[in-house]
């Protein structure tokens, strides 16, 4: 795997985590509870474009964005798998909001989404087992 799709990667995880799906917004409360939760959009959005900057440094103009050639198959490693389905849904929804294309059914993964405390140790370790 590339520096540039790990930084890709990265980045889009930031991106999955911070933005929520439309899909997921609160239901509208039953009884008035009295508490107003207001928020600053642009702030919010700013700080997300702050730390995807921060994630993917900058891009060479002379070498294009990384594409998917085939539909995404993603793969989650490093969390229990009580919580994988939940990161899955996450990251595959806001792909498809940004119009990236899913795979379904049993598929050979080319997206890989790693939750780890030593990143370095732990694709060098993937990159020997699966060359």
């Amino acid at each position: 795997m590339s520096p540039l799709t790990t930084r890709l990667i990265a980045a889009a995880l930031a991106l999955a985590v911070s933005q929520p799906l439309l899909a997921q917004a609160a239901p509208e409360a039953q009884t008035d509870s009295g508490i107003l939760v207001t928020a600053d959009r642009a702030h919010n959005e700013e700080a997300v474009q702050d730390l995807a900057r921060q994630v993917i440094g900058q891009l060479p103009f002379d070498r294009p964005i990384a594409r998917f050639q085939q539909p995404m198959c993603l793969a989650i490693a490093g969390v229990k798998d009580a919580f994988v389905d939940g990161f899955a849904a996450r990251i595959t929804g806001n792909a498809k909001l940004a119009r990236v294309p899913i795979a379904t059914g049993n598929c050979k993964t080319n997206a890989l989404v790693i939750f780890t405390s030593n990143t370095r140790k732990e694709l060098e370790q993937a990159r020997k087992k699966n060359r």
